[in-house]
């Protein structure tokens, strides 16, 4: 059904919606390091799975996912549940991909795949600083 559903949008020319700022740290982290990851507004939103993701690098096997503040509910500020199936999902089905979140508004970054080398997260950690 989700597949249906953006095959659905990519024929009518809407898109789902983006967050601009994700836009450019994904343009800043692809400059800095010489990845050419997919978001967006550079070859679209990739789709792994039925899900398009935030950011995919094919060359690292990355996904980073941006979370704006919706994502996160409660007193505790949890990820909401559907999140937490469809990052499962995927990692699931794509066992050797490296996986992460940015939360924006605190800038932390959570690795959800363990073993996520330096050579990939440290470039991440580097440009998030200069954002």
């Amino acid at each position: 059904m989700r597949k249906y559903r953006l095959e659905q949008l990519k024929a009518s020319g809407k898109f789902p919606s983006y967050n601009s700022n994700a836009c450019k740290f994904f343009n800043l982290l692809n400059e800095n390091v010489n990845w050419n990851g997919n978001h967006a507004l550079s070859n679209g939103e990739y789709e792994i799975e039925g899900y398009s993701v935030d950011y995919y690098s094919p060359s690292k096997n990355l996904i980073i996912e941006w979370d704006e503040e919706p994502h996160y509910k409660g007193r505790n500020n949890t990820l909401l549940k559907k999140d937490i199936i469809r990052q499962n999902n995927i990692i699931s089905k794509s066992p050797n991909i490296h996986f992460l979140r940015i939360r924006e508004k605190t800038k932390v970054i959570s690795p959800i795949s363990s073993n996520i080398p330096s050579e990939i997260i440290d470039p991440i950690i580097s440009t998030l600083n200069k954002f």
